[in-house]
């Protein structure tokens, strides 16, 4: 798979970029990451072998966006129980009914405890992360909006909330359904691997 995402703090705004290839994570921090990296733009995370664990927690938020499945965080809005049919939009030349719901982080997680119960082991587990990472940002209720397509497809969704370090915005656009997808490693040359990385911080620091 592949993901990129904006994200703004402090009035400062960064570009994020990761693929997930054969069990291995590249993580790409943009221009600012690169002055780190002597130049290189992605970092490579091996995920397969007993070692995978170390030093994942430098980038635990893309480790764990990278696991998340858009269409779970968009059934969401079930769990809201004054969702209403806002009107009719054109989302990517789509025609949609739109929908709107709100609904506070233990709402959410007692319908989707119910709601889950005869679901896939996999769907209750993203609800819960899902749920997890917004508690861990500091928010307490979320205003979700879903755009459905005419086969009841699930073409955009948006959730927005208040969190700890300002205002939380975050938009899924679906551009297609049930189609290949190619997604290539960077070039070698232009790769840093985590266990050098690691190495070069703990020489810097003096330690052996």
């Amino acid at each position: 798979m592949s993901m990129k995402w904006s994200a703004s703090a402090r009035g400062t705004k960064q570009n994020t970029e990761i693929r997930l290839v054969d069990k291995v994570m590249y993580l790409n921090g943009g221009p600012d990451a690169a002055k780190e990296l002597n130049g290189k733009h992605w970092v490579k995370f091996d995920l397969s072998g007993a070692e995978a664990g170390k030093g994942l927690d430098q980038v635990s938020s893309a480790s764990s966006q990278a696991r998340q499945n858009p269409a779970a965080e968009s059934s969401m809005l079930t769990g809201a129980k004054d969702t209403k049919e806002v009107g009719t939009e054109t989302v990517e030349g789509v025609k949609t009914t739109h929908y709107q719901g709100t609904a506070t982080l233990d709402e959410l997680r007692t319908a989707m405890k119910e709601q889950d119960k005869h679901k896939d082991a996999t769907l209750r587990e993203q609800h819960e992360q899902s749920l997890q990472q917004l508690d861990e940002l500091g928010v307490d209720k979320v205003t979700m909006d879903l755009w459905v397509d005419g086969e009841y497809r699930a073409r955009q969704f948006r959730m927005q909330a208040d969190a700890d370090q300002g205002p939380f915005d975050m938009t899924f656009t679906f551009l297609d359904y049930d189609k290949p997808v190619d997604v290539a490693a960077p070039a070698a040359s232009d790769t840093a691997k985590l266990e050098e990385l690691l190495m070069g911080s703990a020489e810097g620091a003096g330690l052996q």
